[in-house]
């Protein structure tokens, strides 16, 4: 009986010991894990989304020496970068780096979405969050939010707005609802493709976020005349909000983050996350995106889930509003 019990003792040790070992294994090839990562963005070269990921991609090469690919992905109102990251190969580092568009509103917006935003992809951290600009063309008429309802007046139904993702589109419908005008909006498949036509005079607004056409505006090529978000917003501070121009109740903001295939382990989610975190919490990263119109949103993955539970909440009841028709 008792050369049983010390079998047993000795198998239990075995047992723990063998435990011990893995879990070391794994610590050590996770720390000495030098493997590409992949990060995958489902809107197109110069959107707010891919500057802020090859920035963050940048930084993460430089903190950890590690090559990181942006594959971008445009299309379909992100659904074509997301099919992507949802199917990477299991065991592949892959983050994918999106916005409210894909992980909000996209519910409310389609019927069949091909996509659970909460059970295909792992919450990891918020990156940013800020409001979008509505921008006309350097040489239009129009220069507030009352010459453009004025003009929207008079020519009902004839007026255009474009943008390149959901948030564009309803900042222009929410435009439309609470201002009581008519007005043709016009897709594109993201920022900068709705900023060639707006300069070029094929639409007459557009609505973009602050990264994409940051450098339009300094450089004279459109005129932002107006802010979605309740609060100015940096970099942009002699814009005015379009609920101070008489807007009553109008409030919309973008928000950008990072998540994980849901098949990534738990371990490699929290470290992307104390890797991306960290990187964010740098002064020159709260500048970097400061001076272009957008506020770090550094969190912690249970927080962005929630985070993202409300905004699609709040997302379903603006497209019930602002009367935005679901696919």
């Amino acid at each position: 009986m008792k050369k049983n019990i010390r079998l047993s003792r000795t198998l239990k040790s075995a047992v723990l010991f063998s435990a011990l070992l893995s879990a070391n294994s794994f610590a050590e090839a996770r720390k000495n894990d030098t493997s590409p990562i992949t990060i995958v963005v489902p809107f197109a070269a110069g959107t707010a989304t891919d500057v802020a990921a090859r920035y963050i991609g940048k930084k993460i090469t430089d903190s950890t020496n590690r090559t990181v690919i942006i594959d971008n992905k445009p299309g379909a109102n992100g659904i074509i970068g997301i099919q992507t990251a949802k199917s990477a190969p299991a065991g592949t580092n892959v983050i994918l780096m999106t916005s409210n568009t894909t992980q909000a509103a996209n519910p409310g917006l389609f019927k069949d979405l091909p996509y659970d935003p909460v059970a295909d992809f792992k919450p990891i951290t918020m990156i940013t969050i800020g409001g979008v600009l509505l921008v006309v063309k350097a040489e239009s008429d129009i220069k507030n939010v009352n010459d453009l309802i004025k003009a929207a007046k008079k020519n009902p139904g004839k007026m255009t707005f474009g943008g390149g993702n959901s948030t564009s589109q309803a900042g222009g419908a929410l435009l439309k609802q609470i201002a009581g005008i008519d007005m043709l909006y016009v897709p594109y498949k993201s920022t900068p493709a709705s900023m060639v036509d707006l300069i070029g005079g094929q639409i007459d607004i557009a609505f973009g976020d602050p990264l994409a056409v940051q450098s339009l505006v300094q450089g004279g090529k459109v005129r932002a005349i107006g802010v979605t978000a309740a609060k100015r917003i940096p970099g942009f501070e002699d814009v005015p909000t379009l609920l101070e121009q008489g807007l009553a109740n109008y409030e919309l903001s973008g928000w950008i983050a990072a998540y994980a295939p849901r098949d990534t382990p738990d371990e490699k989610v929290q470290e992307y996350n104390k890797l991306i975190v960290d990187i964010l919490n740098q002064q020159e990263s709260v500048g970097f995106f400061g001076s272009r119109g957008w506020l770090v949103g550094a969190n912690s993955s249970s927080e962005l889930a929630a985070f993202q539970k409300s905004e699609t909440t709040k997302w379903k009841s603006l497209i019930d509003i602002s009367g935005m028709k679901a696919n």
